[in-house]
């Protein structure tokens, strides 16, 4: 006998699926991290891959609108960014003396910034952020920007 599923139970289904995917990219984020000595190619593959299984857990939750991990999401994307920003200067000046930010890593930095507004607008749109937090975000949000320039 085939029974169909209830509306609640397929959410969940969904919102499991956007689940795994967060976990399996915060493991190969984690990989990255414990190997001080990672290999660029690898950093990048790894990179890579936890990128697509945001993303993919970006959709699941979107799916079934569960907007406190559609956030969470962004912000582990911006951090994905922030990392991949990282490596590029590490892998350039290596364990030498560090210079001025290098173009590609301040583009990384841009899209991570840009990920992490997305998490905040995430819970503005939703009217969830309180007036004072956003005024100090917003302030927060002008430096980094006129840093990055």
């Amino acid at each position: 006998m085939y029974l169909e599923a209830s509306k609640y139970e397929k959410e969940w289904s969904v919102r499991k699926l956007g689940f795994v995917y967060n976990e399996l990219a915060s493991y190969n984020l984690n990989l990255i991290s414990l190997e001080e000595t990672i290999q660029e190619d690898v950093a990048k593959k790894l990179l890579k891959q936890s990128f697509e299984h945001y993303k993919s857990a970006l959709t699941y939750f979107q799916d079934c609108s569960d907007i406190h991990n559609i956030a969470l999401v962004y912000s582990n994307l911006g951090k994905v960014m922030r990392i991949s920003g990282q490596l590029q200067a590490r892998f350039y000046y290596g364990s030498g003396e560090r210079g001025e930010l290098l173009y590609e890593e301040k583009e990384f930095y841009k899209e991570a910034i840009g990920y992490y507004n997305n998490a905040l607008d995430t819970f503005v749109n939703r009217q969830y952020r309180k007036i004072s937090g956003a005024r100090y975000l917003t302030s927060c949000q002008e430096c980094i920007s006129r840093w990055l320039e």
